[in-house]
């Protein structure tokens, strides 16, 4: 429902006769090429880790991956570019992200309420702000952790599959 989400809303911005062939190959191929610079990056840099018998190797899961493995790896062979261009990637996958799902969610109140498109960007921040405040308390970490749980190994799989 997400991505369907993301691709009506950046859609509604085509011209009516536009052809979309083109468009949907460049964004197929440059995903494709991100997500393989990322696997590299990161399988590389845990396959040193095991190399050099370091137990940061083990970590491979979510915020242990960026804040545990990746600068582990990176202090250990003299990869502070590998570890830049990991964070730059990452930086970049989540501005990207949070831009299309912050658009696709103001585009459907923009529909469906018939509202400015300014007025329903300030009704999806807002909204994502108040909804990310416990996030930011002392229960915020147990919540990041439970959150992250489920939804990665529960609601992602059962996406998938369906």
């Amino acid at each position: 429902g997400v991505c369907f989400g993301v691709m009506y809303a950046f859609s509604s911005y085509n011209q009516i006769k536009k052809p979309v062939i083109r468009d949907a190959f460049i964004i197929g191929i440059a995903d494709f090429v991100f997500s393989f610079l990322s696997g590299f990056i990161c399988w590389g840099a845990i396959g040193y880790l095991f190399a050099e018998n370091d137990p940061a190797f083990t970590q491979t899961a979510s915020v242990a991956l960026a804040m545990v493995a990746m600068p582990s790896a990176a202090s250990g062979g003299g990869g502070a570019a590998m570890l830049t261009l990991f964070y730059v990637c990452l930086f970049l996958n989540g501005i990207t992200s949070a831009a299309a799902y912050v658009e696709a969610f103001a585009c459907n109140i923009k529909e469906q309420f018939g509202t400015s498109r300014a007025k329903a960007l300030v009704m999806t921040v807002v909204l994502g702000i108040l909804l990310s405040l416990p996030f930011c308390t002392n229960f915020g970490w147990v919540l990041f952790d439970l959150t992250e749980h489920y939804i990665t190994n529960y609601i992602v799989i059962m996406v998938g599959l369906l």
